[in-house]
């Protein structure tokens, strides 16, 4: 029986992000018309979504200030100007739910395409390499490459990159739909912005290492079950069972250790931006309650508010939520293109010599 290979040490972090995103853009490049697509609905469907909270907290001052005239008895609801407003309000929330769904089609249909060429290249890569160089990496670990990490880099590209193109825009389309209610209250609200990416960076500094770790330990147990269910007679005869369940334990541990401080190290976001969020409305809630009692602003434009600071609030917790997916899809781009890679060097030099 030949030596069991020699396991790699995984790299402490990933060795060249410019590269994975260099890699990444690369990629997409080949579908710059859906690309476009893409990004049009994805404007057209935040902004729809941004402007109908403002109309619905105009209908609500409609219905203070009518309820006021009712019990001064000088006049009445004006339901005519409220069935308006209410109406533009369900239409914008409607064509917004549709190029919602348009996006998410178009980018669906990128990403699937893009994992399914990956795979075909992986393929091609295999069917070229020499033997000698194809023996230097495990089988395991070239089949976790073709299925896990190409599906993990498909998922990073079909949610984190329309959370992220869709966060963007909500978070610029509502600053500027809360400065028009109100400069103070916007400005209460976005002091908090640099401590919420302050803490985003120092959590995803400390859990990347750990997502490309979990990876390459993934894809040597991989081929560790590969060799030991393709040789089984072979450990069998030599007695080697022990020997192999022990190794088997390790890479096992190993990746369980790395999978919990990844997993770990990403969730703290969550709670986190979720106590933020909370301190935004109860500074909101005071600061407003004062202009309100000054008649400095409506009681329309208070509950517009509220709601422009979820939806400010909301997709810095979707950037949290999804940053475990793009340290994934960024560990997983670099395996895959390691592998691309793999003896192009060599081919040059050999081609060169003749």
């Amino acid at each position: 029986m030949s030596p069991p290979p020699i396991k790699r040490r995984p790299p402490e972090k990933a060795v060249d992000n410019k590269k994975a995103i260099k890699n990444i853009i690369g990629l997409l490049a080949n579908y710059k018309l859906k690309l476009i697509i893409t990004v049009v609905c994805a404007v057209i469907s935040t902004l729809f979504s941004i402007i109908a909270p403002l109309l619905i907290g105009k209908a609500t001052t409609i219905i203070y200030n009518g309820i006021n005239n009712l019990m001064h008895h000088t006049g009445t609801i004006d339901f005519s100007s409220l069935i308006n407003l209410l109406t533009i309000a369900v239409i914008l929330y409607i064509v917004s739910s549709l190029f919602s769904y348009m996006q998410s089609y178009f980018i669906v249909e990128i990403s699937t395409n893009i994992s399914y060429n990956l795979r075909k290249r992986l393929m091609e890569k295999i069917t070229h390499l020499p033997m000698d160089s194809l023996d230097e990496n495990k089988r395991g670990d070239i089949l976790s490459r073709i299925t896990n990490d190409v599906d993990s880099l498909q998922n990073g590209i079909t949610q984190a990159f329309l959370q992220m193109l869709t966060a963007i825009i909500t978070i610029v389309g509502v600053f500027l739909m809360m400065l028009s209610i109100n400069i103070w209250m916007t400005l209460a609200t976005i002091i908090l912005v640099p401590i919420s990416f302050l803490v985003i960076r120092l959590i995803t500094k400390h859990s990347q290492s750990y997502f490309l770790k979990q990876l390459v330990f993934k894809g040597s147990l991989n081929a560790q079950i590969e060799e030991t269910f393709t040789g089984h007679d072979i450990i069998r005869a030599f007695n080697q069972e022990e020997e192999s369940i022990e190794k088997f334990n390790q890479d096992n541990d190993m990746w369980f250790d790395q999978e919990w401080k990844s997993q770990f190290y990403s969730s703290l976001n969550g709670p986190l931006m979720n106590f933020i969020s909370n301190f935004a409305y109860v500074i909101i809630a005071i600061l407003g309650a004062v202009l309100v009692l000054q008649k400095a602003i409506a009681v329309g434009d208070i509950l517009a508010f509220f709601q422009y600071v979820q939806n400010f609030t909301r997709p810095i917790q979707q950037i949290t939520r999804v940053m475990n997916l793009i340290q994934t899809a960024m560990a997983a781009i670099e395996r895959i293109f390691e592998f691309l890679e793999f003896g192009d060097a060599d081919q040059i030099g050999r081609a060169s010599c003749r």
